[in-house]
């Protein structure tokens, strides 16, 4: 007969070291500095790299001389903004899923989202009928609103609103707030702008007047759909001022179910009073 010391403590001291082995072996590693700088090399978009970094538990270094290494080593802002919002040890599994939340845009009221309703937009031609048939000068795309002034009435306490995006996106890059032109019985925007001069050629630019658009802070709440899309907050870095404006949603990535004449975006108009 084995002694007992041989018979039993030796296997039991066997078996808990495996387990406390097998316990760390299953700890996942945390996603690094030189992994980003890794998979940038290895040919990674940034959308993938940004998923990553916003997936997987990790621990960044900081510091600004970690950030200016990242940087000279072709690390894009958008992969270094991502890294500043990462929590440390923080991962797609910590946060919370919400299988309730309205994938349309809401406004916070009293810290509850509020849903609230497109606006019809028509997008309208303009630059004289010389340019619009020949596209020779400037023709400008405006979305048009009906109407002088939004039903949606706020106060410069109340622009917080709630959007939700697919994981892989910089919001900056889907939601805008412009101040809209009223114009008589409407109000409108600038979308886009194309023409054509003999010197330069022919030139095209989507976007919005820079002078109309408000800046914003976007805010992860840490909030998930069942489908992994994340759940921003959306306010003006500054008070806005009296006038009429829009949010506008942003929604190339899927389908939308917006008037036929702009297919890419979504309004959400209000007014400031006070």
């Amino acid at each position: 007969m084995k002694p007992f010391w041989k018979a039993f403590i030796i296997p039991t001291l066997s078996a808990s070291f495996f387990v406390i082995g097998s316990t760390v072996q299953a700890q996942p590693k945390l996603l690094s500095n030189a992994d980003v700088v890794s998979m940038l090399k290895a040919g990674l978009t940034e959308s993938n790299i940004i998923l990553s970094i916003q997936q997987a538990p990790a621990k960044f270094d900081t510091s600004s001389q970690s950030l200016i290494q990242l940087k000279q080593q072709g690390v894009s802002s958008k992969i270094l903004d991502a890294i500043l919002k990462k929590q440390p040890g923080s991962n797609a599994n910590t946060v919370a899923v919400a299988t309730n939340v309205s994938e349309g845009v809401q406004m916070i009221v009293d810290g509850q989202p509020v849903a609230i309703k497109r606006s019809k937009v028509q997008v309208r031609v303009s630059g004289g009928l010389f340019q619009s048939l020949t596209g020779i000068g400037d023709v400008k795309s405006r979305a048009v609103l009906e109407g002088n002034r939004a039903k949606l009435r706020l106060n410069n306490n109340q622009q917080v609103f709630q959007v939700v995006l697919p994981a892989d996106v910089d919001p900056e890059d889907y939601v805008n707030i412009v101040k809209l032109q009223v114009k008589g019985d409407r109000r409108q925007t600038v979308v886009s702008r194309a023409g054509f001069s003999f010197s330069d050629g022919a030139r095209a630019k989507d976007g919005f007047d820079q002078k109309d658009i408000v800046s914003l802070n976007f805010e992860d709440t840490g909030v998930r759909t069942a489908s992994g899309k994340i759940v921003y907050t959306v306010k003006p870095f500054n008070q806005l001022e009296l006038g009429e404006y829009a949010l506008i949603h942003t929604l190339s990535f899927e389908a939308s179910e917006q008037d036929e004449s702009d297919l890419k975006r979504n309004y959400y108009d209000f007014g400031i009073d006070a």
